[in-house]
């Protein structure tokens, strides 16, 4: 009975000494700016380990709504792209679970805004690992796309060339520049080079160089034209 008034005696002074709460050997006093101090030279903090099922998971962790930075660590792989998880640290933002950036062997996985080092040929790259369109955009508007390399095989870069890719049945073509091969939807096998060249075009093996090179052509059909508004 002693044993039991002890320990909550010792508890209720605990909670209420201070705001503080120092965890660790040395009888050193927390430090005031932090609720929770811990301190162990051989010892780590072991997170929570969940399974989530994607970034939008309000299952798993039970008590939804959560408060934003509440913190897992999750093992599992699930979800289906772009709300699919791997594992790493995830914190709650109060929509979805956000993977916090996470280094590699050898330096940082992320790409930087201000450039990288250390970077190796062939093994550092931009892009993607799965059958999937690698997408630029400037201003929230396409300004490149690179299509899968063994079936479309479309490659644009521009502001808005190639914009019809998105529903376009044609395959291997080759646009630069600014509206480029706008209004492509069908045509293959065309090459664009200029602002707005082959932009109106709907046939199949055309050629155009300069700008405005065929604009207004709608079937180019094995055409060339090379030169200003050619």
């Amino acid at each position: 009975m002693k044993k039991v008034m002890f320990l909550v005696s010792f508890l209720v002074s605990f909670v209420g000494f201070t705001q503080s709460v120092g965890i660790n050997g040395t009888g050193a006093s927390p430090n005031p700016s932090a609720m929770l101090d811990i301190v162990a030279a051989d010892k780590g903090l072991l997170i929570p380990r969940i399974a989530l099922t994607g970034i939008g998971d309000i299952i798993t962790v039970t008590n939804a709504p959560y408060p934003v930075s509440l913190l897992v660590y999750n093992n599992a792989t699930a979800g289906s792209i772009p709300n699919n998880v791997v594992p790493g640290y995830y914190y709650w933002d109060g929509t979805n679970w956000v993977r916090l950036i996470t280094t590699a062997a050898g330096g940082d996985s992320e790409w930087k805004l201000t450039g990288n080092a250390n970077t190796v040929d062939g093994t550092n790259f931009i892009g993607t690992t799965d059958n999937v369109p690698l997408n630029f955009k400037v201003n929230g508007v396409i300004a490149g796309r690179i299509d899968q390399y063994y079936s479309i095989g479309n490659t644009f870069l521009g502001g808005s060339a190639g914009i019809s890719h998105s529903n376009t049945t044609g395959h291997l073509n080759a646009a630069f520049g600014r509206g480029a091969l706008y209004f492509n939807v069908s045509g293959s096998d065309n090459t664009s080079i200029g602002s707005q060249s082959l932009f109106h075009n709907l046939g199949n093996g055309g050629t155009s160089i300069g700008f405005e090179s065929m604009a207004y052509f709608p079937n180019a059909e094995g055409s060339v034209a090379v030169g200003y508004r050619a």
